[in-house]
């Protein structure tokens, strides 16, 4: 009878590993898998898991939105540091206009270390001032998805290690999101 007991207590043991192990997401080398973590079936997320991928969810909805330097109005537009503010602010996350500002909030992030929510900053030459930002929605070894506001296409969801001209142009990543009280 003992053997049996210690052979079901084997199978639970390994059903239930299957199982957990099943639900993992494994990063490339080098990476980070950081994205829609809601998919994962019974995945209980964390307070500032579900506030990063409540973060995104926002700044999607205005997918589309046109450029306005200077507004911070979803019915005029945006321009990208108002866009990163005004959707962070739907969320209690203070952070000020203008990308010079933002970049000193939060804590500075490792490009390997970014996850979704963080904020992406931009300067022209290494130690030029910034001139843009974006929200991260999803990094791997291999992509850097963003969505931010651009002057020509509004707000847009682009690969910034896709794109030659952003690739050469991003330079520091800030947590605005786990530092929040």
């Amino acid at each position: 009878m003992g053997s049996n007991w210690k052979s079901l207590g084997f199978f639970c043991l390994l059903a239930f590993t299957m199982a957990t192990c099943a639900n993992l997401r494994i990063a490339p080398q080098g990476g980070t898998v950081s994205n829609n973590t809601s998919a994962r079936s019974g995945a209980v997320l964390s307070k500032e898991a579900k506030l990063r991928r409540d973060v995104l969810e926002t700044a999607e909805q205005y997918l589309g939105t046109p450029y306005k330097y200077g507004s911070r109005s979803p019915q005029r537009g945006f321009d990208c540091s108002n866009f990163t503010s005004y959707v962070l602010a739907q969320h209690d996350i203070e952070v000020p206009a203008g990308s010079r500002n933002q970049i000193t909030h939060g804590r500075r992030v490792r490009p390997e270390a970014v996850q979704p929510g963080d904020l992406v900053f931009f300067r022209r030459t290494k130690d030029g001032p910034v001139f843009h930002v974006a929200l991260v929605e999803s990094r791997t070894e291999t992509e850097l998805n963003v969505i931010h506001a651009t002057n020509k296409r509004g707000v847009v969801r682009d690969d910034l290690l896709a794109n030659s001209w952003w690739r050469t142009k991003f330079r520091s990543f800030r947590d605005v999101i786990s530092v929040t009280p």
